[in-house]
């Protein structure tokens, strides 16, 4: 007699456990074979606990894998029957991968059974329209339910991310181990005792304290680590926590990305400030991580200009930190249509420094929770209302085509369902867009320092969160908000032999975003020699 080889699969080890999923597949199996006597069912039977939608399954030590493997090295006899409840338990990588695998089982002498469909694929059958048929559109049905599972889980954790970004509620309860999760999901509060350790360290650091004698430290005062498997402080745990910008207050969200076949975790949008309590001092912090970086000569830092991707010309075009003129020794913002050819910018570059001056002290007086506060939320919920009303429509032609046995009719809806699940990724993509326009969290960067790297690269971070763009010209600056009106800023540059004075007068679109008019005083950011620091 041949054999019938039973062949089932879940997609997590938790589903495998529960022991439903499994079970129920290989029982429906042994009651498809009761019509086929011809068959006695083998010892060996298949299961995976692994995806499909990843070809997870097709690894030589999974089930599948292993079964292929068995196939074709001989192992299991040509002739013999492999047993499935549909095409997408062997796959869910979509029509052609799909295939190749059915094909790849199909060479070696096997047969497969589709339980749902009560139908056999012989091996020999070069002509099985029916069949055929069937596993396509199994396998494209199965390729679209794991893709739309895919984009559902993965809209919802983006936003969940952009109402923890917005202040709130949390993302999740995960967070460094000297904060907790408040009740109320909104914030996190200190564990008083984690919280005071994560400061002494920083402090014994910043008087000078090397790793072996924080360490000593911490075990001489008895601290309790923060693991409960750890007996005592070890250095490296300590260097560790003394990198963590969380006690800056900072979070930054990963997602996972396959790049080059492999799974790599990646930043998910930009860093948020204030999302955590800040424990550490910005002073101390950078102090603190001066002492661990070697200086590299000729390094240029990432934010030279320290609203890089956001300065413009009047004419469109972005205005690049350029090399220093050799005559004056200045440093100038200049447009790049002026320095390509053939020219398509007639003006010239404008000195960099009093300009970041000028912005600075503009950005100092701004009230970042009223720039937020006219945000529109309507297209968001028009949006998220219609991506819902495409989902169901694509639910209720997936269930009925899954029904029909008519391979005609299965054949006129493919396309229809194509075509809807294409515009349903449109709507995907619009909503997305929507939802990084939430307005971010709120705070200042008045008093903020932007003397090294990493507080230049905070200060962009926090600023690009809020601006669109800032177009420079010779004598102002439009300051062009995400969500409000665009800010001029009038200022007068002249030049008194090598040194250069700024006189500035700022005018607002919507005046209630200032908040002390006082700061902007023309003698508090006069420019006396705007010459390059870092020669």
């Amino acid at each position: 007699m041949k054999k019938a080889y039973l062949y089932s699969r879940v997609s997590t080890q938790s589903q495998a456990d529960n022991g439903k999923g499994i079970e129920r597949q290989i029982e429906q199996a042994k009651q498809f074979l009761k019509n086929y006597p011809e068959y006695t069912i083998a010892n060996d039977i298949f299961t995976d606990a692994a995806s499909g939608y990843s070809g997870a399954n097709l690894d030589e030590n999974a089930g599948l894998g292993s079964f292929i493997r068995s196939a074709e090295n001989s192992e299991i006899p040509k002739g013999s029957l492999l047993v499935l409840e549909s095409p997408d338990r062997l796959s869910r990588l979509g029509i052609k991968k799909g295939q190749r695998i059915f094909d790849r089982i199909m060479a070696c002498g096997i047969d497969i059974a589709l339980v749902r469909f009560g139908i056999i694929l012989k091996h020999d059958d070069d002509n099985d329209f029916t069949g055929s048929l069937i596993v396509s559109i199994g396998l494209y049905l199965g390729h679209l339910e794991s893709n739309q599972k895919s984009e559902r889980i993965n809209f919802t954790l983006q936003k969940k991310k952009a109402t923890a970004s917005s202040g709130g509620e949390k993302y999740s309860g995960k967070a460094p181990a000297w904060l907790k999760l408040s009740k109320d999901k909104l914030k996190f509060n200190e564990v008083p005792e984690k919280a005071n350790a994560v400061r002494l360290m920083f402090k014994l650091r910043g008087e000078g304290y090397s790793y072996g004698q924080i360490e000593a430290e911490m075990n001489k005062r008895n601290i309790p680590p923060f693991t409960g498997r750890a007996k005592r402080w070890y250095e490296a745990s300590i260097t560790k926590l003394l990198h963590y910008r969380q006690v800056l207050g900072e979070c930054q969200f990963y997602k996972l990305k396959t790049i080059s076949g492999k799974k790599t975790r990646v930043p998910d949008g930009k860093v948020i400030r204030g999302y955590y309590p800040q424990i550490v001092s910005n002073d101390l912090f950078y102090k603190v991580q001066a002492t661990f970086r070697e200086k590299k000569s000729g390094k240029i830092s990432q934010y030279k200009n320290l609203f890089s991707g956001l300065t413009r010309c009047s004419c469109g075009a972005v205005r690049n930190y350029s090399k220093p003129n050799p005559k004056r020794d200045l440093v100038y913002l200049r447009c790049r249509n002026y320095i390509c050819k053939p020219k398509l910018c007639d003006l010239k570059g404008l000195p960099y420094e009093p300009i970041e001056k000028i912005l600075i002290q503009t950005f100092n007086v701004l009230d970042y929770s009223k720039l937020n506060d006219s945000y529109d939320d309507k297209a968001l919920l028009s949006m998220q209302a219609r991506v819902g009303k495409s989902q169901e429509d694509i639910d209720t032609l997936t269930n009925s085509i899954t029904n029909f046995d008519n391979p005609d009719l299965l054949a006129s809806l493919l396309p229809k369902l194509a075509a809807m699940q294409q515009n349903h990724n449109i709507l995907l993509d619009v909503l997305s867009e929507l939802h990084y326009q939430v307005p971010v969290a709120t705070g200042t960067v008045k008093g903020l320092s932007v003397n090294t790297e990493d507080e230049r690269t905070i200060y962009n971070n926090f600023i690009s969160q809020h601006v669109n763009k800032i177009v420079t010209m010779t004598d102002k600056v439009i300051i062009h908000f995400k969500h409000r009106k665009p800010m001029t800023v009038y200022y007068d540059l002249k030049y008194e032999a090598s040194n250069l004075v700024n006189i500035m007068k700022l005018t607002a679109g919507e005046d209630y975003i200032i908040t002390e008019y006082q700061e902007i005083n023309p003698k508090s950011i006069q420019a006396t020699g705007s010459k390059r620091k870092d020669k």
